[in-house]
């Protein structure tokens, strides 16, 4: 957090022991933090109505309410306001069920690091931000679009390509929300080294019809670079195929709630592939630029093509992993695809490294690389009411 502006926290919390703890591990951190203590339900509320705070950071236990209908009470009051919940070592499971309730995280009691609430809040007051940009994109009569990225093969890189034009997207100052299409957690969770409570795996138990702009804002998870995103399953129980009207209900959903969705496709293809690249402008097929990568993707593009896509909608992204082995010219790939080629992102597997390692996007981590460069171009296209193709 980089603001001049002090972030402004409402602390809603009885024991003077405590919040004496959490105001000084706030205190330790390198931006401005301003507490404010209200140790009842009730004047939190009366505070919430007169002020306007970033977040609020609320003991489940006070003198007049206890359990989540302390939650639910702040949650009601101000529906906006990103929550942290405070519970104590036995009441975990009560907190889990405030954060699918809409809470944006949790802390237990007596275990409080200052690293991981100021990690927590970072988070919650970006979330805060995030949704207040996306519900004054909702307030507008159009709706966001939808940037499909699919990888020709496992390991193309569509995943990484993905989320740096969705960070580009956001640095520039867009509302963006990133989808990991997948019936588990897959290359989006694995490059932020993600370990997200909330994501797709409860919209997909409901039934189409339940399917809304709100609902998927509940389930967003907010990042430090204005990315919101919704992760696929993280519970190996909660594996299902994806349900093709639910699927295309959620991305319509996100499209209300943003300027851009960024869809990031499971590699291998199903009737939620089908449904939801019918809603992408543009669908990007991204593969290696190398013989064995273009073979691969002479076989997925003729696929899309059947899914009732306008080709004008469909080009392909090369991605240059090792400039040493022999790679397949531009020309050539757009000629063996039909379809033009929208960028070409050269080799930058050290940075790539470095920029996981750090759970960032690689145009957030290395900004002015070659590679991000390219990235950063790649998001203007895209996004561009005419994509055309590169002439290199």
């Amino acid at each position: 957090m980089h603001d001049t502006q002090p972030i402004r926290i409402l602390l809603i919390e009885d024991n003077p022991g405590d919040a004496r703890l959490i105001r000084a591990a706030l205190s330790e951190g390198a931006a401005a933090v301003s507490v404010e203590v209200a140790e009842r339900l009730s004047a939190a509320l009366a505070r919430i109505q007169d002020g306007v705070y970033d977040a609020a950071i609320v003991d489940l236990s006070l003198p007049d309410s206890r359990g989540l209908a302390t939650f639910e009470s702040v949650h009601a009051a101000a529906p906006q306001l990103p929550v942290v919940v405070l519970t104590g070592l036995d009441d975990e499971e009560l907190a889990l069920r405030a954060v699918a309730q809409g809470a944006q995280d949790y802390l237990v009691k007596g275990d409080i690091k200052p690293s991981a609430l100021l990690r927590v809040l970072r988070f919650a007051v970006q979330r805060g931000r995030a949704v207040k940009q996306m519900l004054d994109v909702a307030a507008q009569p159009s709706t966001g679009r939808i940037v499909g990225f699919m990888g020709a093969r496992g390991g193309a890189g569509a995943t990484s390509v993905a989320l740096n034009v969705a960070a580009a997207l956001a640095r520039q100052g867009k509302s963006v929300v990133a989808i990991e299409l997948s019936p588990y957690r897959a290359g989006l969770t694995l490059q932020l080294r993600a370990s997200p409570r909330r994501g797709l795996a409860e919209l997909l138990a409901l039934e189409p019809d339940r399917i809304n702009p709100a609902e998927v804002r509940r389930h967003l998870v907010a990042s430090e670079f204005g990315v919101q995103f919704l992760f696929a399953p993280q519970d190996p129980r909660q594996w299902a195929e994806l349900n093709p009207d639910v699927t295309a209900g959620v991305l319509r959903a996100a499209a209300g709630l943003a300027a851009f969705v960024v869809v990031d496709f499971a590699a291998t293809p199903g009737l939620a592939h089908r449904a939801c690249a019918r809603l992408c402008d543009p669908l990007l097929l991204v593969l290696d630029r190398d013989p064995a990568g273009v073979a691969a993707a002479k076989g997925l593009a003729p696929l899309m093509e059947t899914w009732g896509l306008e080709k004008s909608s469909l080009a392909a992204i090369l991605v240059t992993k090792n400039p040493m082995s022999g790679y397949v010219s531009t020309a050539q790939v757009s000629s063996d695809l039909g379809l033009p080629v929208a960028a070409v992102i050269p080799p930058a597997a050290e940075a790539l490294d470095i920029a996981w390692r750090q759970g960032l996007p690689l145009v957030v981590w290395d900004p002015e690389g070659l590679a991000a460069e390219s990235l950063k171009l790649l998001a203007q296209r895209a996004t561009s009411q005419v994509l055309a193709g590169v002439e290199i």
